[in-house]
């Protein structure tokens, strides 16, 4: 057996509507207290604008970079973005919409084949990336979806 999880756009975006929508409220995988703690924000990423919070597994947005103690403490938006090896999966709910995009675009291609021949398997990809050797992509996922919410929602 390989592992691994076996899912699709519109599992997230079930899981998505279910926990979020009206607020928690009329969720059936988890209490309203339970979505409300997954919702709670954690610290602020780095150098991110006001009203951008880490959660639990999840990035929450307030408008007008206001806290959390306003608006009953629900987001504006809560938004997911990572991945795997080779594929990348992004989702955000803005209201009671969401859009999600999945991608198995390369994680990882050098930037030429001398390289990959050379490097493939010994190195870091971090160190490989520092050195301009390598370029990790998302598929562009994350556009897609950015701008999918920004479609729907305006």
């Amino acid at each position: 057996a390989t592992g691994g999880m076996t899912s699709s756009v519109d599992d997230l975006a079930s899981v998505y509507q279910d926990l979020f929508s009206s607020r928690g409220e009329s969720s059936r995988l988890l209490s309203e207290s339970s979505v409300r703690l997954l919702l709670r924000p954690l610290t602020r990423p780095t150098g991110a604008p006001e009203g951008i919070f880490f959660a639990q597994g999840v990035i929450v947005r307030y408008s007008n970079g206001t806290s959390a103690s306003t608006e009953g403490g629900w987001p504006e938006a809560v938004e997911y973005c990572g991945g795997t090896m080779c594929s990348h999966t992004c989702i955000g709910m803005r209201g009671e919409t969401v859009a999600a995009a999945f991608s198995n675009n390369a994680h990882a291609a050098f930037k030429n084949e001398t390289v990959r021949a050379e490097w493939w398997g010994r190195a870091d990809p971090a160190t490989l990336e520092s050195k301009g050797l390598l370029v990790r992509t998302d598929g562009h996922a994350s556009k897609l979806r950015f701008r999918l919410l920004d479609m729907w929602t305006s």
